[in-house]
Order: C-alpha cells, then structure tokens, then sequence
C-alpha cells in the first residue's frame, strides 16, 4: 500500500493549482473522498483545500464523504485534523456513525450533526452506505428533505 500511495496516478491532481480551478469551474457539485486527501502530501491537501474553497465561493457545492479510504492516512491525528479542515468548506458531508466515533470519540447522529455544523457545514448524513442516493438527488434539485426520503426508500428497499 505504501508503495502504491506514492505512485498513486491521483496525487498529481493537486500539483497544478490552474488544472484544479479549470476542472472546477462551473461545477455544480464536486464529490471529495477523504481518501484523495489521505494519498496526498501536506502542501498538495493544502493546494486542494485552497482550490475547494475558491470553486465554493464561485458558487459550486462540496461534498465531502470524510472516512473513505481510512487506511490511506499515515497516522488517526492527521485524519482527524485534516477531515476538520475539509468540512469547513464542505457543504454537505456524507458520514458513518463508526467512523465518526473512531475519529472522534462519538458517533450519537445529534453529535455528529452538531460537529459538522460547527464547521460550517449545512447537510449532514451519517448512514451506512447509503450516502450516494442522498448525493444523487441533492445533484438532481432534491431538497435536504427529499433526499433524505431517497435514502429511506433506498433502505428499505435492501
């Protein structure tokens, strides 16, 4: 694994500040998996975080699925410092409750609702593995509530 992070085809993705704002541009909603900060070196997750924030304020949503790839991180504190910096120009995040706690201490859903909205963030959804039907309808012009309706008839539907 070590060997693959350092070779990782998607660590040049943040190496060029100008390809990132091109590919950015116009974009309506960009989807971060912690994962693709966890394979990056600390100036390339600033780089990346850098050009978030410019897309968010030209008007793109960020969502951020904060836990994917957990064993990419080189040590638990710098995921959990670098997660708290994503979610502050994130504006949805889509999380589990055993990852929340592992990083954090706790996973109680109010908990964790609470802590990404001190961050700055609007959405919250910690649910297991239901995250993309969320994401999907909030791309497609579904409110907060409708998408989570989306994740309830996903659910029952397994």
């Amino acid at each position: 694994i070590t060997n693959w992070r350092s070779h990782a085809a998607a660590r040049l993705m943040a190496e060029d500040p100008a390809a990132m704002a091109e590919a950015f541009a116009g974009a309506d909603l960009i989807y971060v998996s912690g994962g693709a900060f966890a394979i990056l070196l600390p100036r390339a997750r600033g780089r990346l975080l850098k050009a978030l924030h410019r897309a968010r304020l030209a008007g793109s949503r960020i969502a951020l699925a904060p836990h994917e790839w957990p064993d990419q991180w080189t040590a638990h504190r710098v995921q959990g410092s670098a997660i708290n910096a994503i979610a502050m120009v994130a504006d949805i995040v889509l999380t589990e409750a055993d990852a929340e706690r592992s990083t954090f201490g706790n996973g109680d859903a109010e908990a964790i609702a609470a802590r990404y909205q001190d961050w700055g963030v609007h959405e919250v959804l910690a649910r297991d593995g239901l995250g993309a039907a969320y994401l999907v309808a909030r791309a497609q012009g579904a409110s907060p509530e409708h998408a989570a309706l989306a994740v309830s008839r996903e659910a029952e539907a397994r």
